[in-house]
């Protein structure tokens, strides 16, 4: 029986660095802009420090998957099905760490969407499958490169918060709409056609190697493709909501423009 210490150490480690890490920056906020600090809602005083967690796991996250993925190495060009390479592991045992300290900023700042819940839950069981059965594990780092966006949330979110006049503000809605169509859309779309072409588009060997391997796992198969077509449709409905928000911030910033330039007339 494969040996689990090592990998529930590693997430209770990166679980508690964020948590400790967390505590820092707040208090960090806290002596240096007090004011500002005090005048922010409990939820924002929260988000201050998690957003600075968001960013690091963002980079990390992203960072292995696409190596791991699109790198000179290879990793998953001979067995698309079964390979589980460790630099994967590093990335599922610091995203579950990672998640679940998350989870628990939502719960104390309450008001997140649902979808985020689901998102979240949904990387935690995740990534928790994949380390103990090892496999599909392609898919679910595929999905861990798109974690790359929550950069472009982060910085939105500190502008809208604390320079909420900034004229900036519009750009970064669009270069954050740009951003999530760069790093998201395609995912979904992109791991269809990874599955189909390693079942040489033969629909029988595609349910055969997710359904009648017996190396593969019947529950890590079922949720990974639940998981896989879930997020894929939360890809796509995301990347349609900040465009919406990034072109209704463009035209009111035009609108805002337009009236200064007619005052001035």
């Amino acid at each position: 029986m494969t040996d689990l210490t090592p990998t529930l150490t590693g997430v209770a480690s990166t679980f508690l660095a964020y948590t400790a890490g967390h505590a820092l920056v707040d208090r960090v906020w806290q002596v240096a802009a007090p004011a500002r600090y005090a005048s922010l809602s409990r939820r924002d005083r929260i988000y201050l420090a998690e957003k600075v967690s968001s960013s690091v796991n963002a980079v990390v996250v992203s960072a292995l998957g696409a190596a791991t993925i699109f790198g000179r190495r290879g990793e998953y060009s001979n067995d698309l099905m079964h390979a589980y390479p460790l630099s994967a592991h590093h990335a599922f045992v610091h995203l579950c760490g990672y998640t679940i300290y998350d989870l628990g900023t939502m719960w104390m700042q309450g008001g997140d969407h649902w979808s985020m819940w689901v998102h979240h839950i949904m990387s935690a069981y995740g990534t928790s499958l994949i380390m103990y059965y090892k496999n599909p594990s392609f898919f679910p780092l595929l999905f861990g490169v798109s974690e790359i966006t929550a950069l472009a949330n982060n910085v939105v979110w500190y502008l809208q918060t604390l320079r909420p006049s900034s004229r900036s503000l519009p750009y970064v809605l669009m270069g954050r709409a740009i951003m999530f169509t760069v790093a998201r859309v395609w995912i979904g779309p992109y791991a269809l056609m990874r599955m189909l072409a390693h079942a040489e588009w033969s629909p029988r060997k595609l349910v055969a190697q997710w359904f009648e391997d017996p190396d593969m796992s019947r529950v890590a198969s079922v949720l990974t493709l639940v998981n896989v077509l879930t997020i894929a449709y939360f890809n796509v409905g995301w990347t349609i909501a900040v465009w919406k928000l990034a072109i209704r911030g463009w035209n009111k910033s035009s609108k805002v423009s337009s009236t200064a330039e007619k005052r001035h007339q």
